[in-house]
């Protein structure tokens, strides 16, 4: 695929739409074009290597901030697995933690994970006491089968999002249902704020995706979205606080790399007691913006529930 090719419905002609984003880990620049046919976006040029770019500390969240997002997983998934009561295998791919798969094994599903990092995936199993394997989904067995398949804050990352769709497609069963998340590139805070968006967090993020664009490429891949949804309060209101001192002259992702227990060299103590400080009194309103443009459907995090076309 060329750089101005868009590669989910081939339409050549791609504009820049966002220039020189910083990666707030390494400083270096990326461009993202965006398809002026089907919205989908993505970053430019793509990484070489992506794995290079991600640093030691990241999602490695203080005790803290790990409960609360433990918790919120955990109400998510067990919102899932009660729209499918009649379901028994679920495939978490890009598992993280494993924190999903923990609580759908404890409602009685059997569950398997995916991820590429082999440490990660370790630490998944043994901290949750569930299977997760090591590498692509090639890897499973063709006749595999699942009545639930995952994709939550995932597609972004990979390189062919459309094949690992294809694939998960593959994998459900007649009767399954398969549930995707990923940032929502149309959403107030990535029109408000621009290269200071949290949720842009490039190059980890190399596909950038609308409402529109997510469901073309689910139909493409052979599903049918029958639900969207907006409410992300994992996401949502961190990105208003984090995306504010971002664009009033923070270092990027300050906050962010405060929770994950990381110490900008060079920042000062006031500096940080001013941020918090500031993220505090950020809390309501950003709460109260997120519930507003979930209502809207321009929240930050799209979420689609498909099943086989």
């Amino acid at each position: 695929m060329t750089a101005g090719t868009c590669e989910l419905c081939g339409a050549a002609g791609a504009s820049v739409c966002l220039e020189e984003v910083a990666d707030y880990v390494t400083g270096v620049t990326f461009d993202i074009r965006r398809c002026c046919q089907c919205g989908l976006a993505w970053t430019d040029p793509p990484p070489s290597s992506v794995k290079d770019f991600y640093p030691s500390f990241y999602r490695k969240y203080k005790l803290q901030a790990l409960w609360v997002l433990r918790r919120l997983y955990t109400l998510r998934a067990r919102g899932w697995a009660r729209r499918l009561q009649g379901g028994h295998r679920a495939l978490d791919v890009g598992c993280g933690d494993g924190w999903m798969l923990s609580a759908m094994r404890a409602l009685g599903w059997q569950v398997v994970g995916s991820e590429i990092s082999v440490s990660k995936a370790r630490s998944a199993a043994e901290a949750n006491q569930v299977a997760v394997f090591v590498g692509e989904l090639d890897a499973l067995h063709s006749s595999a089968q699942f009545d639930f398949v995952i994709l939550f804050q995932v597609l972004e990352h990979v390189s062919e999002p459309f094949t690992v769709l294809r694939r998960c497609a593959d994998l459900l069963s007649v009767d399954g249902a398969i549930v995707v998340a990923v940032p929502n590139f149309s959403s107030w805070q990535a029109r408000l704020f621009g290269k200071s968006w949290l949720h842009l967090d490039v190059p980890r993020h190399q596909h950038h995706f609308s409402p529109n664009s997510l469901q073309y490429a689910m139909e493409k891949a052979g599903l049918k979205v029958l639900r969207t949804r907006f409410a992300s309060l994992e996401h949502d209101p961190y990105g208003w606080v984090q995306s504010t001192l971002n664009s009033i002259g923070f270092k990027q992702n300050l906050l962010m790399k405060f929770l994950m227990g990381f110490r900008e060299q060079g920042t000062r103590i006031t500096t940080v007691a001013v941020m918090i400080g500031l993220s505090v009194v950020l809390v309501i309103p950003s709460l109260l913006l997120s519930i507003v443009s979930w209502a809207a459907g321009d929240g930050a995090i799209v979420e689609v529930w498909c099943v086989k076309a």
